[in-house]
């Protein structure tokens, strides 16, 4: 006997030897089926599973859809993308202070830039630690003018690692920085 399946409805199907290459008609659904030669991988084994009805085949995303849950779903991203664009797009106050602070700089800038300038009064610049967060930095009366107070460690000319105390006034215009009274101070 040769076992075989339509290849239209999964059905399975037995037929003598005989019938081996002949053509025919599925019992269950008429669709033409051929049966297989004795020996192809086309014939269905007994202890096989039968194939796959199209309507089996179909993605497990194809059945379960639910058209609630997907707006619910499309709802909340859009709320969410929303409410992350107004966070991260900056309001026009916060705009224009950027912008100032571009212009006439900022006492954190302030503190940077000074550093440098210190640096280029150093004998070894080099070795010179400046600390992350204990300075002050306060804006004068003028625009764009900050007194800087700080320290850094460096190296002296004799090698020895050493604490300097120094303040300075910084100027900021147009992205331009500028030093005066830079007073550097051994301890």
């Amino acid at each position: 006997m040769i076992n075989f399946t339509c290849a239209q409805c999964g059905q399975a199907m037995s037929v003598p030897d005989e019938m081996a290459g002949q053509s025919g008609k599925c019992k269950q659904c008429g669709a033409p089926v051929r049966v297989p030669g004795i020996n192809t991988a086309e014939a269905f084994q007994p202890d096989q599973t039968p194939p796959i009805s199209s309507e089996q085949k179909q993605s497990p995303w194809k059945q379960n859809i639910n058209p609630i849950g997907c707006l619910v779903m499309i709802g909340i991203l859009l709320f969410f993308g929303y409410t992350c664009s107004r966070i991260l797009t900056p309001s026009e106050e916060t705009k224009q202070k950027i912008q100032e602070e571009k212009k006439w700089g900022s006492p954190t800038m302030a503190y940077q830039m000074s550093q440098e300038f210190v640096k280029q009064r150093l004998k070894s610049p080099g070795s010179a630690d400046f600390p992350f967060l204990d300075f002050t930095a306060t804006q004068t009366k003028n625009k764009g003018e900050f007194l800087v107070k700080g320290y850094c460690d460096a190296q002296n000319a004799f090698g020895a690692k050493i604490r300097v105390d120094y303040t300075c006034t910084m100027k900021c215009q147009n992205e331009r920085w500028s030093c005066t009274n830079l007073k550097i101070n051994e301890r």
